[in-house]
């Protein structure tokens, strides 16, 4: 339902907490912080002290240098003072998963460690804390992680072994583009960020925005795609840049729709159409670029022609709203004012593009105006 993480964290940067420990502690001058040699020597004795801290209450650290044996003791308690900014650091993915499921910690079935890291005490007892309850001990940390990427590819692969197990994959980062917005001087302020297709949306997944012009016969209009979740595009990643030409118009009347197509290999789709002449220009931007051949790429979004249909303009969708129009027609007074706000509110819903939305608020309009015609006998 969520993913969330660091991509900058891991148990290398717990092993440099080690490191630093240990050359603080040190007399000044006793370690020559240049020497590549004696840096692989302590960072082995930081990895060795971090294994150890994982079964014992404490680990001794020690090297030869100039003939003069080095060495500390670091406590458990010790290390986890030291580890206090990094475990703060991997509370804020968790609880960002936590918000971006909309569940509360308590609906949680088990709480599953994967990863060689998580064998450290500090981490266990860190996860317990958060959740209030202890991560699930009984699976080994390295062997989940082998058998989530098997699964993953036989997924992918649509192996008939897998044929019970549903497993959805959702888009880690929120994807947009670049956009101007007025001020309250009645300028226009570039490097505004506008999503398209927010994190943690299911994929594979197709969404379309309409954006128009903000200057006189403006003749073009640059697309640039970035990903990342900041309002401001300078801090987010930029992925890619392409422009279409436009008509010479009054402002703001020439539109262009948009449309982000994102693939469960992390190949994304950027279309953009110029409503008033359909002219359309498109990219593609690759995730691992040269994983897959062009033919590939393009046979892959052929399959996925049927999502790039606006919510709006899809016949089960269609056929709900003109029931609703017509039982509006045919009501009067007050049973008309309740009619049309179920409309809009659905319409409103269709505009946000949320499939797992549309599909309960479908449902709900679909029982709501089957109750109206029993009530009325249409």
């Amino acid at each position: 339902q969520a993913v969330a993480g660091d991509n900058f964290l891991g148990g290398e940067d717990f092993t440099e907490l080690l490191m630093q420990e240990f050359m603080i502690r040190q007399k000044e001058g006793m370690l020559d912080l240049e020497d590549p040699k004696l840096a692989n020597l302590i960072r082995k004795q930081a990895e060795k002290a971090k294994h150890s801290l994982s079964r014992g209450k404490a680990a001794d650290m020690e090297i030869v240098s100039n003939e003069e044996l080095l060495r500390c003791t670091i406590t458990a308690e010790r290390f986890e003072l030291l580890a206090k900014p990094l475990l703060a650091r991997l509370r804020q993915p968790m609880e960002r998963a936590i918000r971006d499921a909309a569940i509360r910690p308590s609906d949680l079935d088990a709480i599953i460690m994967v990863g060689g890291a998580t064998r450290m005490p500090i981490i266990t007892g860190f996860a317990a804390r958060l959740f209030g309850r202890l991560p699930s001990a009984h699976i080994d940390p390295d062997e989940t992680v082998a058998l989530g990427a098997a699964i993953q590819a036989g997924m992918k692969a649509r192996d008939a072994a897998l044929h019970d197990i549903v497993l959805t994959d959702v888009c880690p980062y929120t994807l947009g583009i670049g956009v101007s917005v007025e001020n309250a001087s009645g300028y226009f302020e570039s490097g505004h960020f506008s999503p398209i297709i927010d994190r943690n949306t299911v994929v594979p997944v197709s969404r379309t925005e309409s954006y128009s012009t903000i200057r006189e016969s403006q003749k073009d209009m640059s697309i640039v795609v970035y990903q990342g979740e900041s309002r401001l595009t300078q801090n987010n990643i930029r992925l890619g840049e392409f422009s279409v030409k436009l008509p010479a118009s009054p402002k703001g009347e020439e539109v262009v729709e948009v449309r982000f197509t994102y693939d469960i290999n992390g190949i994304l789709e950027v279309e953009a159409t110029v409503v008033s002449t359909g002219e359309q220009s498109r990219i593609v931007i690759e995730e691992n670029p040269g994983q897959f051949s062009k033919e590939q790429i393009e046979q892959r979004f052929k399959e996925l022609s049927d999502i790039k249909i606006h919510p709006r303009d899809r016949m089960e969708n269609r056929l709900l709203l003109a029931r609703g129009e017509r039982l509006y027609e045919e009501s009067l007074g007050s049973s008309r004012e309740q009619i049309a706000s179920v409309l809009r509110q659905f319409e409103d819903i269709l505009r946000r593009q949320n499939d797992r939305e549309i599909r309960k608020a479908a449902e709900h309009c679909k029982v709501w105006l089957d109750e109206l015609e029993r009530m009325t006998d249409f």
